[in-house]
């Protein structure tokens, strides 16, 4: 099947790579794309995107190295068009919380599942089916969720590994004015799906109290 490209949105560098984002002719934009650059046979179309590119005012190229090892299936984008501040000093991206010596990690199944791929409905772990086929969360606000642990044996396609697999959202870091920097989705995102993990360093009060001293 051959796939018409109908416009270049934006590109980003990614692991080393030139990568645009790419709307088809014939499809709704919630199936645009992003396509690397020596995969690309439109010139035409690129050399009308590059002259209307909104260039950032700021030096970004520190961020796009910092965001090198994120986990996700898109990019993620990084735009400063009101001011000349770049990457914040000493900022570091995670995919997954640290913990400081003296604080407990998150408990684990104290027995993991033995299913072969992904679970079955019974699954031992959990007691309800969270997500729905499109891995989307079916649960009521405020349901406490369950996955399979690091110690189960059933693999990534495990519908109750959502939260451990990579975010499908379009992130993007924009500059605001008056603001600063912060996070927005680059597409409208269904009900239901898992946006990001929410993570960070855990310390001890002692800790921050010394920090903050």
């Amino acid at each position: 099947m051959d796939f018409e490209v109908e416009a270049i949105l934006q590109d980003v560098v990614f692991h080393g790579q030139r990568w645009y984002e790419v709307k088809w002719a014939g499809y709704p934009d919630s199936e645009n794309s992003w396509v690397r650059h020596d995969y690309l046979s439109c010139p035409e179309l690129l050399a009308a995107y590059r002259p209307t590119r909104a260039p950032n005012t700021a030096d970004v190229s520190p961020f796009y190295r910092i965001l090198d090892n994120a986990h996700g299936l898109y990019p993620i984008v990084v735009t400063n068009t009101v001011d000349d501040v770049g990457a914040p000093p000493n900022f570091e991206y995670i995919n997954a919380s640290i913990y400081s010596d003296d604080v407990p990690r998150p408990c684990t199944p104290l027995f993991p599942c033995t299913c072969a791929g992904a679970c079955a409905d019974d699954c031992p772990c959990v007691d309800a089916r969270y997500y729905d086929d499109d891995r989307r969360v079916q649960v009521p606000l405020g349901a406490a969720l369950m996955e399979c642990g690091p110690q189960c044996a059933c693999d990534s396609t495990c519908w109750t590994r959502v939260v451990q697999g990579a975010s499908s959202v379009k992130f993007e870091i924009r500059r605001f004015a008056h603001k600063g920097w912060g996070v927005v989705a680059r597409a409208a995102v269904p009900h239901g799906t898992f946006v990001s993990e929410y993570v960070g360093e855990l310390i001890t009060f002692e800790q921050a109290e010394e920090r903050g001293a």
